[in-house]
């Protein structure tokens, strides 16, 4: 269809808070229309070459804070891991109750405080 034509049959749309004008509509149905007899790399170059707007909505995101997350809490229970062997051997073989009970205190301390800082920061 020409581009007369699609402006007669498209309206603008709002799709998750984001506007989709008549002409970006026209410009992704012309670069959608060459997708299918491209390879991959070309097919990704075409995407790249979509509309703002458009491109806004299908381009991938990256939760950073949820991996920033996830890294700490795998260092800080490596931590509490290493703390908490240590508080055994010492209550264990060294015979030291408090010495022991004082080491588990602090591994749990730096399991749960880092975590509760990162996540309601």
């Amino acid at each position: 269809l020409s581009d007369r034509i699609l402006k007669e049959l498209l309206e603008p749309m709002i799709i998750q808070n984001v506007k989709i004008t008549v002409d970006d509509q026209i410009t992704m149905i012309h670069l959608l229309g060459d997708l299918k007899d491209t390879s991959t790399e070309k097919q990704l170059e075409l995407l790249d070459k979509l509309p703002e707007s458009v491109y806004s909505l299908v381009e991938p995101v990256m939760d950073t804070n949820y991996i920033k997350e996830i890294v700490i809490f795998i260092i800080t229970l490596y931590v509490f891991i290493k703390t908490l062997i240590y508080g055994i051997i010492e209550i264990k073989q060294e015979k030291n109750i408090y010495g022991g009970s004082a080491t588990i205190l602090i591994g749990i301390l730096a399991l749960i405080l880092p975590n509760i800082i990162i996540h309601f920061r």
